[in-house]
């Protein structure tokens, strides 16, 4: 069964024109305390993301300049916060990032940006700078001059973790 989206009190964005689908909405939009939740339960096109996007992305929020790249955000329990970017090409690509990051699944730390291979997600916690030691990416040179061996870290396809 696939998911759908029921809005259950959330405002209907956009519809699908289906005799089957059009039942559902396709995006959905709620607020919810000081915030909001937007929900896309489609890909869209370029132009219906960005407009999505400058119409419901708060203040503040990462503007990834690659148009593949889709950033979005939430709190966790502790406070912290927790982005999700999304490479939704077949190119691989390196997002700049405002703040030091670690990636919760491979634990893999940013300090400037947050390299995307295709159709690629990441899951990154925001950390405090002083906590935060970047490591050279696989086979970079390190303080000591030396690269890191290059399956240190790596997948056997030779791609780092994701």
């Amino acid at each position: 069964m696939h998911a759908l989206l029921r809005p259950q009190g959330a405002e209907t964005l956009a519809a699908y024109v289906h005799p089957h689908f059009g039942r559902w909405p396709a995006v959905t939009t709620h607020r919810h305390g000081t915030g909001r939740v937007t929900y896309v339960g489609t890909v869209p096109g370029p132009a219906f993301a960005w407009a999505l996007f400058d119409r419901y992305a708060p203040e503040g929020a990462w503007h990834p300049a690659h148009p593949s790249v889709t950033a979005t955000a939430a709190t966790a329990r502790d406070g912290r916060r927790v982005r999700f970017l999304h490479n939704w090409s077949w190119e691989e690509v390196s997002v700049p990032v405002p703040t030091a990051l670690r990636d919760v699944l491979s634990e893999a730390e940013y300090g400037d940006a947050v390299p995307l291979g295709p159709w690629d997600v990441k899951v990154l916690l925001e950390e405090p700078v002083q906590h935060l030691a970047v490591k050279e990416p696989c086979g970079a040179p390190g303080p000591t001059g030396r690269g890191r061996p290059a399956g240190e870290g790596a997948t056997p396809s030779g791609r780092g973790s994701r």
